[in-house]
């Protein structure tokens, strides 16, 4: 579902924002603030798409635990962003790499918190996904038993009126037939082929 992709989207991004961090970390500590250009446009890159994948996800929000996971995640989320923020502008001021890996060590909490709220998610809305497979298959079999058994209905009345209809036809056929041979022999007598109910038939008046 689209629920799905959305949250598989955040999730991802969110990887790439915790490890681009770690690799800024690194630059920093070896080099200081220089080429450091790279790292922070890709962790912002990445922030934005957890963002616009959350916000994309909300609109398919199926029942109240759903809105519970994602206003826990929403809120994790927004508060390790505030974390990487504060790298970010350590970085960015010239800070000790010393201070900014303890602002790192300090949002590690908030990034497991995270990483657990993804996965509380993506759990739940896979388990509604696979409900609604299930349902969508017991659908679906009930249509095609349903429309074999209109089918064998409908071949089965074809059949009867058929045989009806063919009774109907070949009946009078048979009697015009037998007169036929009664007249050929030269025997007019009409009451050799005339049925009960051709009688009753002749002797109503209306």
């Amino acid at each position: 579902t689209l629920g799905l992709q959305y949250a598989s989207d955040a999730e991802s991004a969110f990887v790439r924002v915790r490890n681009s961090t770690k690799d800024l970390y690194i630059r920093y500590n070896q080099y200081g603030s220089k080429d450091l250009d790279t790292y922070q446009a890709e962790i912002e890159k990445q922030l934005m798409i957890v963002e616009e994948s959350l916000s994309s996800y909300s609109g398919t929000i199926s029942d109240s635990q759903d809105q519970a996971n994602y206003d826990k995640l929403d809120g994790l989320f927004k508060d390790y962003k505030s974390g990487v923020n504060t790298i970010l502008s350590a970085v960015q001021g010239g800070n000790t790499a010393t201070s900014v890996l303890a602002s790192m060590n300090n949002m590690t909490n908030a990034a497991d918190k995270t990483d657990a709220a993804f996965d509380s998610l993506s759990s739940h809305i896979t388990e509604i996904s696979q409900t609604q497979m299930n349902t969508d298959q017991i659908m679906a079999w009930v249509l095609i038993g349903t429309v074999a058994g209109v089918v064998v209905l409908a071949f089965v009345l074809a059949l009867i009126l058929g045989n009806r209809i063919s009774g109907m036809i070949a009946q009078p056929v048979e009697v015009f037939a037998s007169f036929a041979k009664i007249l050929a022999a030269g025997d007019v007598d009409v009451g050799k082929v005339t049925t009960d109910k051709d009688r009753l038939l002749a002797k109503r008046k209306d």
